[in-house]
């Protein structure tokens, strides 16, 4: 990687040194101060001793006791403490009222939320990661309400990444129950698989608190473990809203536990179908690609991302697309959909990493050709073996009933 830094134009170390070229030498103007240079050429006669003063230049500013260079007023610099002190004076009544409230809307913050940790110590972790003072993470600490792998641990617990952090800064209001039902694939007392529909968020967030699968269902009357918080109750393992297929949800404590230890260590089976662009030329092959958040899209990070990997396998290919089979073996946000981006087989109808376009509009997409087509785990209270399928939902059937029929060239 190449760093490119600013240029040093106009730094000097000393003003008596001769790292920079004076911007007068070679047009006939003085040169530097004839004490430090004297083979100067074009240099004044030498003077009395004291400030030299070079013909058509500026006075050097006398000197002032407890002002530093460039610090002058006059050049409109930094202002004197004084000053600083006197704006603050001046604030008015309705900026006190106005601090205050901006401050009751800090204490009032509700920040619900659970993430995998990176490296360092649980505070200063928590606080970057949720962009909140480390002071209010602290008090969540002591007040029992943030847990790393299920458990309270101390505000200075060293963490060494890839840990659970729940976190839940203030209690949420309850959220809506909503309908319609999801359809089931499976459920018992303990936990229940449901088939999530495209377009559907997983859970809520602070600003938007219904229109997911939780508040569907709340309504349908199931009970969810508590210990995701708040905001993913019983939920263990997410699929991004434009994905659909399985997803299993905890409705008791034991089994959440049980389920969050089971994903973490990767135990559990995992199938996608994907469309990708373009004709893959292997008929299996595995991205093994760290991914890192850049704003709103991850992307691959050889430096600073967590380590991530994706096995896929051909099961059909076709004139301009290939459908895949991914297999992830670390759950990172969005693997799937970067791994295949950054080997240049873009997910068909993924236009946040380069999926969209005609070839996507032809086949109808709205949404990314990815379906999570099989889950298979032990169940963790009972031991029994949970295997579950479930087919492609209508949409994109009819995409992979459009590109099959698209001809070869001969």
């Amino acid at each position: 990687m190449v760093v490119r830094r600013g240029d040093d134009r106009g730094l000097r170390r000393d003003r008596r040194g001769v790292d920079a070229p004076d911007a007068n030498a070679g047009r006939g103007g003085p040169g530097p101060d004839p004490r430090w240079s004297p083979r100067e050429p074009r240099r004044p006669g030498r003077g009395r001793r004291g400030v030299q003063r070079a013909r058509h230049g500026l006075h050097r500013p006398a000197g002032l006791a407890g002002v530093q260079p460039r610090g002058h007023r006059h050049r409109h610099r930094c202002p004197p403490a004084r000053d600083l002190e006197l704006r603050r004076d001046r604030r008015t009544s309705r900026d006190v009222r106005n601090l205050g409230a901006g401050r009751d809307r800090l204490r009032r913050r509700t920040v619900s939320e659970a993430f995998e940790a990176e490296p360092g110590r649980l505070d200063a972790v928590v606080a970057a990661h949720l962009g909140v003072p480390r002071a209010e993470v602290q008090r969540a600490i002591a007040a029992g309400t943030v847990l790393v792998d299920g458990t309270p641990l101390e505000k200075s617990h060293r963490l060494a990444g890839g840990e659970r952090i729940e976190v839940d800064l203030a209690p949420s209001a309850e959220l809506p129950r909503e309908g319609p039902p999801l359809e089931i694939a499976w459920r018992d007392e303990h936990l229940v698989v449901v088939r999530k529909p495209a377009g559907l968020p997983t859970h809520p967030t602070e600003n938007r608190r219904g229109g997911t699968v939780v508040n569907r269902l709340l309504g349908m009357g199931i009970p969810l473990s508590a210990r995701g918080g708040p905001l993913r109750p019983g939920i263990v393992h997410r699929l991004d809203a434009g994905t659909s297929g399985l997803l299993v949800v905890a409705s008791d404590d034991p089994t959440y536990e049980a389920l969050a230890a089971m994903f973490k260590a990767h135990e559990a089976e995992r199938r996608y179908l994907a469309l990708v662009r373009g004709s893959v030329p292997h008929d299996r092959f595995e991205v093994d690609a760290p991914l890192g958040r850049a704003g709103a899209r991850i992307r691959v990070d050889a430096t600073g991302g967590r380590q991530a990997s994706t096995v896929f396998e051909v099961r059909e290919r076709f004139h301009r697309a290939t459908l895949l089979e991914a297999e992830p073996r670390t759950g990172r946000t969005h693997q799937i959909r970067v791994h295949l981006s950054s080997v240049g087989h873009p997910i068909l109808g993924d236009r946040r990493y380069g999926g969209g376009g005609d070839d996507a509009r032809e086949l109808g997409l709205e949404r990314p050709f990815l379906h999570a087509r099989r889950l298979a785990f032990d169940h963790p209270i009972t031991g029994e073996r949970i295997d579950l399928e479930d087919p492609l939902p209508a949409d994109l059937e009819e995409a992979l009933r459009r590109v099959g029929r698209e001809v070869r060239p001969a």
